[in-house]
């Protein structure tokens, strides 16, 4: 190992620790273990392999602890612990040189609810995976330290100890403050990290994360390194998770942060052919698929739920409030998961299979749509439809509505439309009225776009939903 040994155990480490050891970075032949002291002092740490015992100890006082330890064997358990009394081994493995076959966990949105955030934890210890994926929302305020100490790493230690966990940023982590916390746990410096929003490869996956509260717009450097990465791509399944929901009918459909996935990003991961993209930030488990990429909503780690259905989404296909948490199974031949209550329920499963290869052609422009606005009482809505171009020249596209009696649509289709080159958002209104009290046929849109066909279908319900 490539670290000098430290000497005895009788080192100066204090009684007094914040923070216990977790697994800040792992790989197939390192990992970096982290932890924090109320005063500063030489950390030491024991780390076992076998019958082979080494004590590595820092050569400087410091109250943030982190030992790097590199050299090490391939999908071998070590086993680690503080050179201080009375403290219990903890076991990492590193990862396995291929990594064609693992699994992976995806939780989100617990914040300062620890008790049940605790079921959750307890729920997913059994599992075994390499990393977990955090949709974002791991404490209430991240400006304020010792909630990251109350709120994410007590009740999370079963899982911090065994492998990192991989934080999309949410609003309550505040990360564009500097004095946040999650520049202190999970710094910018860390390898595995990189910036706020990052990518990074696991064997047959690529997986994304972004950050809707840093510049997002078609001139910012997150979306011209978002292009750049998904473009480029080679490996056969896309993962993004990201805090805002892309997909939500919920508390925060409109939100800012929301918008900016929904209106800049979703155009990207249907172009570029992103398998799926788990979010959080309502809290409720819900999975759609649009544009042949599926999103689920994960946020059942412990925040109160969120109600569904206050605004119409209808490409949500599933949805519920239970505290649960997704473990994603990887092979070559599919990407899979299975959705859990803190029960132990199986409430969900989905499956993708690995894109076509060569991928097809990207398509010169996308349309996504906004969830709608309701008029209580009336039935009737208005739906915004967003297209963005990705080439020199206009591409002219045209919306259709099947033909109903149920539904009276203004203006009225088909309507023919252009987008001027790389404009990044060309916005188009309607608004379809009921023509009974209780239509009994749903309302077909289609969105067709140049050469490239490019055909949204939205199919709304029949009866009316209250907001």
């Amino acid at each position: 190992m490539a670290l000098a040994v430290g000497c005895s155990r009788q080192s100066n480490m204090p009684r007094g620790i914040l923070v216990l050891p977790y697994v800040e970075n792992l790989g197939s032949n390192h990992v970096v273990i982290s932890w924090e002291t109320k005063t500063p002092c030489r950390g030491a740490l024991e780390f076992h392999s076998g019958a082979d015992t080494m004590l590595v100890q820092e050569a400087t006082s410091q109250s943030f602890h982190r030992v790097a330890l590199s050299n090490l064997q391939s999908g071998v358990a070590y086993q680690y612990r503080l050179a201080v009394s009375n403290q219990p081994l903890s076991t990492v493995r590193t990862f396995s040189p291929d990594r064609a076959a693992y699994s992976f966990i995806v939780f989100g949105d617990n914040r300062k609810f620890v008790r049940t955030f605790e079921r959750v934890v307890k729920a997913i210890s059994p599992h075994p995976a390499d990393f977990a994926l955090h949709t974002g929302d791991c404490v209430t305020k991240g400006t304020t330290l010792p909630q990251w100490q109350r709120e994410w790493f007590t009740p999370a230690r079963p899982m911090l100890e065994q492998y990192p966990v991989l934080i999309s940023w949410g609003n309550h982590e505040e990360p564009w403050k500097t004095n946040s916390g999650v520049h202190r746990y999970y710094p910018a410096h860390s390898p595995l990290w990189g910036n706020a929003y990052y990518a990074f490869q696991h064997g047959p996956v690529l997986f994304v994360t972004l950050n809707p509260y840093e510049p997002t717009n078609d001139k910012s450097e997150q979306y011209i390194w978002l292009e750049h990465t998904l473009a480029s791509n080679t490996l056969p399944y896309v993962v993004v998770f990201t805090h805002p929901s892309a997909m939500t009918g919920s508390e925060h459909a409109y939100d800012a942060d929301t918008k900016t996935i929904r209106t800049m990003f979703v155009p990207l991961f249907v172009r570029h052919h992103v398998t799926v993209c788990f979010s959080a930030h309502d809290h409720m488990y819900a999975r759609g698929e649009y544009g042949g990429v599926s999103f689920v909503t994960t946020a059942g780690a412990g925040a109160p739920f969120h109600k569904m259905d206050k605004v119409l989404h209808p490409f949500i296909q599933h949805q519920t409030n239970c505290y649960h948490y997704v473990v994603m199974d990887v092979s070559a031949q599919a990407l899979s998961g299975s959705v859990y209550t803190v029960d132990g329920d199986i409430i969900d499963r989905c499956a993708f299979r690995p894109a076509r290869q060569p991928a097809p052609p990207p398509a010169d422009a996308v349309a996504t749509f906004e969830p709608s606005a309701l008029y209580p009482g009336t039935g009737s809505f208005t739906w915004v439809i967003n297209v963005s171009s990705f080439v020199s020249h206009c591409v002219t596209g045209m919306v259709t509505v099947s033909p109903s009696a149920a539904w009276s649509v203004e203006p009225a289709p088909p309507f023919i439309f252009t987008v001027p080159p790389h404009k990044t958002r060309h916005t188009l209104t309607f608004r379809a009225l009921p023509t009974t009290v209780s239509p009994k046929q749903p309302l077909d849109v289609s969105v067709c776009l140049g050469m490239i066909t490019n055909n949204m279908h939205l199919i709304l319900p029949c009866h009316q939903k209250t907001p």
